[in-house]
């Protein structure tokens, strides 16, 4: 059993270990030019967002990419609440090129939302978000200068945590910057593992040659990880954008509870993608923290060494720490009094950590 528990142990530092030398490998990208030719369309698939949406499409109408150049499509989703009205309002009082249509209640759900989206586009590369995000504004100039430059299939773009002011949301915080490493790990080793769909960018061309968002899929998240894999075909055209420039924030779980029932949809949507190399990697992660809680559970009862449990932990703090160290400094964050509110939140819950 010992040996079966450092194996679990080992197998997960190795994968935790190979992420971050994806990270380290994967270079950045900064926009240097201002010239663009290419039309984006910006889809934004919205459900009862009456609470986001406003900010979500003012942050888009502060981006510096050229207004006669940029299409916004907000896709309701068969919202009961006012999404509708209130997106009315803001096209009505901005002089941009969007619009608002509505996805028929019998065909409801994100996927519908997002292929009506891009159905009625008019964009050569479509550019998706949430409307719980905002970006930063040079987000739209960034992706576009990236495409026009290496023409990928698809970029991947990384998502930050909007807010970090308590335990909870710092943790997802932390969270969210280890998946977005093992999400450009996974693109530069050609075995992409996931993405986020708020910053996700594919010509429409694309999209409509895989038929877009698969509606009869068993999932109902996981969506754009499912896109992906479709568009993966030739993983080389597969691209992760590692850039500040391009960072969208979005908000996170407010309770444990909503906190909980989100990992385990993500968690369900893992094992149903059919896809080996994602599998592999949930697989592990699953196993080794099931098996850290057991040495632990078997540490207590005496029925395990101390000695096994704690090289358990080992394995699971130092390649993590080493992994979001590395993250923390892509975002100039590595030093004590430079670091970001979140960590700072984090560490109060900690003795002996005064920031």
């Amino acid at each position: 059993m010992i040996i079966f528990l450092v194996l679990t142990g080992v197998s997960y530092a190795l994968f935790i270990l190979l992420s971050w030398l994806g990270w380290k490998r994967t270079k950045s990208f900064e926009q240097m030019g201002s010239e663009f030719q290419t039309q984006i369309s910006i889809i934004i698939p919205a459900r009862n967002e009456e609470k986001n949406i406003e900010s979500c499409l003012n942050a888009i109408a502060k981006q510096s990419y050229p207004r006669h150049l940029t299409e916004i499509i907000v896709s309701d989703d068969s919202s009961d609440d006012r999404t509708a009205t209130f997106v009315k309002n803001w096209i009505a009082s901005h002089h941009l090129n969007a619009k608002i249509i509505s996805v028929t209640e019998n065909l409801s759900g994100k996927k519908n939302a997002l292929n009506e989206g891009v159905k009625n586009a008019s964009g050569e590369l479509i550019v998706t978000t949430d409307a719980d995000c905002i970006m930063t504004s040079n987000w739209l100039s960034t992706i576009a200068g990236y495409y026009e430059k290496y023409a990928p299939s698809m970029i991947c773009g990384m998502v930050c945590v909007r807010k970090e002011n308590n335990f909870l949301s710092a943790f997802q915080s932390l969270e969210q910057l280890g998946l977005t490493v093992i999400g450009a790990a996974g693109i530069y080793f050609r075995h992409p593992l996931m993405c986020n769909g708020g910053n996700l960018a594919y010509p429409k061309k694309i999209f409509e040659e895989i038929g877009g968002y698969n509606l009869l899929a068993e999932t109902a998240s996981g969506d754009d990880t499912q896109l992906m894999f479709r568009i993966a075909t030739n993983p080389g055209a597969i691209h992760f954008l590692r850039s500040k420039g391009a960072v969208v924030y979005t908000n996170t779980a407010s309770t444990w509870k909503e906190f909980i029932s989100q990992r385990k949809r993500w968690g369900s949507k893992v094992f149903s993608q059919k896809n080996f190399t994602s599998v592999l990697a949930g697989l592990i992660v699953f196993l080794f923290h099931l098996t850290l809680i057991s040495g632990f559970i078997l540490s207590c009862a005496g029925a395990l060494s101390w000695k096994v449990f704690l090289l358990l932990f080992t394995l699971k703090i130092i390649p993590e720490f080493i992994l979001l160290n590395s993250v923390l400094k892509f975002f100039d964050k590595e030093n004590p009094e430079k670091f970001p509110k979140f960590l700072r939140v984090l560490l109060r819950y900690f003795p002996g950590k005064k920031i």
